[in-house]
């Protein structure tokens, strides 16, 4: 844990060097300015971390990215009237290009790649011009492509051709749209594997949480399994498995606590800390410490209650599967080191109707109420999903059995144990699959892209998010912020997605 607050609060001065356009003016030639930044090794640290922190920022994972990712899949309901309206529009399908939380989330995209770029094209020159030894730069430079390569993904899964940019931008400029989404993949994949080369293989070989070659094989197979491409998806997922370096936590749980973080399941986490202190927690956009995510506190029911599992979500556990408790409290169960009972007194904002409400990511199990911030880590890619990715691998090649015995490793998890899927049919093990990454996997912001990706690739023909909500072809993708197309002056409205 000490390593990763270290880690993690000295952002601060590459973030005034990087947001600040005064180095930028002639004037005093003492300034901070890239030309004399990044001298040394630990300023080079500096120009790296600083992603990390703009993850943490509240357009991303301190708070937007995770609501618009679930709000877009089948796992959420409104927990009251307290829902706002640009969370609602989203649940219920009818945004359009206006929509803030949409905005939000791209705006905290592109402060990853813009920090990145700065990293990747800067520091090379540092070795040039005899600064930095090569080995260091190597190292932080695939840290940075991986970052990149891993925020380009999420702008093209969801929005398609979006504007493309691989140098660090200093000025208010355009970025003109890429020709082709192609371009941007072909963009991923080298960033990828750069990262693949250059960074430590495994967590066992970087222990403060930092990226790894194995976050960014399982990264690339998360890619080309949502273009389609399983055969490829395979070398990566296996290279991870043969490390023996990840395994299953025999306990679901500790892969949502505070205190079970950096486990042997997990490949990546965006960490966060109550403890390492917290002066930006409401403005937090990556220019501030913030240390802490809001999570617990949005879909707590003790506390601000704004949203609930759906009803499909419930439905798609199976009688006696212990991540039902793990990730839902109901009334008449015990919270709070197992000292208080939850009962529909204690929900404070919101309906009382549901009788299911969130558990998982919030701090209930050892607390009365949330206070707010959380420190809990968002575990980004963990073990179980690698296992899943390579049974769709296999069930692609026509490996019925090796596709259900990894999903069954999945379901042998000492604290859920149940009973293995039967490779009757390449139909019954893709529904298992389907079924076991919709309860394994719950609000950890992949169901949206999953269906998706089944979609693309006919593999499911209904869209199970439709459920509920009438989504017409327009949302496919999401809208380019017109505020984008507004201050942009290389995109028009014919850059626009279909139907915004």
């Amino acid at each position: 844990m000490k390593k990763k607050i270290a880690m993690l609060s000295i952002a601060g001065l590459f973030l005034t060097l990087s947001c600040n356009d005064d180095f930028l003016t002639e004037g005093n030639p003492t300034a901070a300015s890239v030309g004399n930044s990044f001298t040394s090794p630990a300023e080079a640290e500096q120009s790296v971390v600083a992603i990390y922190a703009a993850l943490q920022a509240n357009d991303l994972y301190g708070r937007e990215y995770w609501w618009l990712l679930d709000l877009l899949s089948d796992e959420m309901m409104s927990g009251g009237a307290i829902l706002e309206a640009r969370r609602a529009i989203i649940l219920n399908y009818k945004f359009d290009a206006s929509n803030e939380l949409v905005n939000s989330v791209w705006r905290g995209i592109y402060r990853v790649i813009n920090y990145s770029n700065l990293a990747i094209n800067v520091l090379p020159t540092k070795v040039e011009g005899g600064d930095l030894e090569k080995d260091l730069v190597d190292k932080l430079t695939a840290e940075a492509r991986f970052f990149r390569g891993w925020m380009y993904f999420e702008l093209v899964s969801l929005w398609g051709n979006v504007p493309y940019i691989t140098r660090p931008l200093n000025t208010v400029e355009g970025s003109p749209k890429a020709e082709s989404i192609d371009v941007i993949y072909n963009q991923i994949y080298a960033d990828l594997d750069s990262a693949i080369t250059f960074l430590p293989p495994t967590s066992a070989d970087d222990l403060t949480g930092r990226a790894t070659a194995a976050a960014a094989k399982a990264m690339k197979a998360r890619v080309l399994l949502f273009q389609g491409r399983y055969e490829e998806a395979r070398q990566p997922l296996q290279e991870i498995i043969d490390t023996k370096q990840y395994a299953l936590v025999d306990t679901y749980a500790d892969n949502q606590r505070e205190e079970n973080e950096l486990n042997k399941e997990s490949l990546f986490e965006v960490q966060f800390s109550s403890s390492a202190g917290n002066s930006d927690g409401w403005s937090g956009d990556g220019n501030g410490l913030k240390e802490v995510t809001i999570r617990g506190q949005e879909y707590s029911p003790v506390d601000w209650h704004n949203t609930v599992p759906s009803p499909e979500l419930l439905a798609a556990y199976e009688a006696g599967d212990s991540r039902y408790d793990d990730n839902f409290l109901e009334y008449g169960e015990m919270y709070d080191n197992d000292a208080l009972e939850f009962t529909a007194a204690s929900i404070k904002q919101g309906t009382t109707s549901r009788t299911q409400h969130w558990y998982k990511y919030t701090n209930l199990y050892k607390k009365d109420i949330e206070n707010l911030w959380s420190g809990i880590n968002m575990r980004v890619i963990r073990y179980a999903d690698v296992l899943l990715m390579m049974a769709e691998v296999e069930l692609e090649a026509g490996n019925v059995a090796q596709a259900a015995a990894y999903i069954n490793q999945v379901r042998a998890r000492p604290s859920v144990n149940l009973p293995p899927v039967a490779a009757t049919s390449a139909n019954a093990v893709f529904a298992a699959l389907v079924h076991e990454r919709q309860v394994e996997l719950a609000s950890e912001q992949l169901r949206y892209r999953d269906v998706r990706r089944w979609l693309n690739n006919s593999k499911l023909t209904v869209n199970p998010i439709a459920a509920d909500v009438e989504i017409t072809p327009r949302y496919n993708l999401l809208p380019i912020p017109q505020q984008e197309i507004d201050n942009n002056p290389d995109l028009t409205q014919a850059d626009q997605n279909p139907g915004y």
